[in-house]
C-alpha cells in the first residue's frame, strides 16, 4: 500500500478513522492534558500522511507504523520541554471549580495520573500503550520484541506500584475518562 490511488487513499482515511481514538488516548495518558493531546495527535496523522509513500506492510502492520509515529512525536515533544519543568512537576490543565462528587472523581484522576507520572519512561509507555492505545499484551509484546507472558507480569507489577489491586480498576477509570475529555472508539 503506497496510498497514492484513489482506493488506497481510501484505505488510509480509514485506518486513520480506525487508529485515531487510540492514538489520541495513548498520547492523553502519556502527557496528561487534553489540549495537548490533541496537538500531539494532530501532529502525528499529519506526519502519518507526509509519510505515507514510506508505509510498507511488508516491514510491519500499520498499528506498528502509526503508533511509532506516536512515540516519536512524543519523543520530540518532550525533548523540546527538556529545559522546562519535569513532567511531575507541570501543574494539569483543566482544573476549575466543580460539584462535589466531579471533585472527587478529579481527586482520584489525579492521584491515578501522579502515579503514572511517577514511573519511568518505560513504564509509563507500558501503562499507555495497554490501557491508552487498549493494545492486547501479544500486540504489546510483538511492538517491543518480549515475550507476551514479561508484559503481563510488568503490568501487573506497573499496577501495584502505582497502587492498584486490579487491572479493572484502571480500565475502569479509562472508561470512566471517555466521558471527561478522552476520546471513546466510534460506537463506543
Amino acid at each position: 500500500m503506497n496510498f497514492e490511488t484513489k482506493t488506497e487513499s481510501d484505505e488510509l482515511a480509514a485506518c486513520f478513522d480506525q487508529y485515531f481514538v487510540r492514538v489520541y488516548n495513548y498520547i492523553r495518558l502519556r502527557v496528561g492534558d487534553a489540549t495537548l493531546a490533541d496537538d500531539l495527535t494532530a501532529t502525528v496523522f499529519e506526519k502519518a500522511l507526509s509519510a505515507r509513500v514510506r508505509f510498507d506492510p511488508q516491514r510491519g502492520s500499520f498499528q506498528a507504523w502509526i503508533f511509532k509515529i506516536a512515540h516519536n512525536t512524543l519523543n520530540n515533544h518532550y525533548r523540546s520541554i527538556r529545559p522546562n519543568l519535569p513532567l511531575e512537576n507541570q501543574p494539569l490543565r483543566d482544573q476549575l471549580p466543580l460539584p462535589e462528587e466531579t471533585v472527587m472523581q478529579r481527586q482520584r484522576d489525579l492521584t491515578l495520573l501522579r502515579a503514572v507520572q511517577q514511573l519511568d519512561e518505560r513504564e509509563r509507555t507500558l501503562i499507555a500503550l495497554k490501557y491508552g492505545a487498549q493494545l492486547s499484551n501479544r500486540q504489546i509484546a510483538d511492538r517491543l520484541g518480549v515475550a507476551e507472558k514479561t508484559i503481563k507480569n510488568h503490568i501487573t507489577s506497573l499496577l501495584a506500584k502505582m497502587g492498584l489491586q486490579r487491572r479493572t480498576q484502571v480500565a475502569a477509570w479509562v472508561a470512566a475518562r471517555k466521558h471527561s475529555g478522552w476520546r471513546a472508539e466510534p460506537g463506543h
